[in-house]
């Protein structure tokens, strides 16, 4: 009876030590979360692309392992940025100019600016880099 009480004892206390696997570590960080609160961390860990928690050094690194660990030695981690910060004014208009660069003779300028004229020709004017055109002649 004592030896099953004994291995009861000890598979509870392998259990419950046991950490969780995670893909990546990152501990002594700066870490932004950007939750509600705006609050820090030091630590955080990550499996399949997806963060399994977010805490203090001593939180992440007991609880979890991994075979990718990284300390950031106090540097800042900062949200994804996949926003691509566009300006939809300006790339808007981008999309109405005449793209000249990488044009190496005048033919190939000649060219593009034909192209271009039968996509976008909007009251007989062309802009290309604040250049106006109208026909042949070039307006300040």
């Amino acid at each position: 009876m004592n030896k099953f009480i004994l291995f009861v004892v000890s598979i509870l206390f392998v259990s419950c030590s046991q950490k969780q696997e995670a893909d990546l570590i990152v501990h002594n960080a700066s870490v932004y979360t950007v939750d509600s609160s705006f609050s820090t961390a030091q630590s955080f860990a990550i499996k399949d692309g997806k963060f399994l928690a977010v805490g203090t050094n001593d939180e992440i690194l007991s609880n979890f392992e991994s075979k990718e660990i990284i300390d950031a030695q106090g540097k800042s981690v900062y949200p994804g940025f996949i926003d691509s910060h566009c300006h939809f004014y300006e790339y808007g208009i981008g999309l109405q100019e005449l793209d000249l660069v990488g044009t190496k003779s005048f033919d190939e300028i000649v060219e593009r600016v034909k192209s271009f004229s039968k996509q976008i020709l909007m009251n007989g004017l062309l802009v290309e880099d604040g250049i106006k055109m109208i026909g042949k002649k070039r307006i300040p």
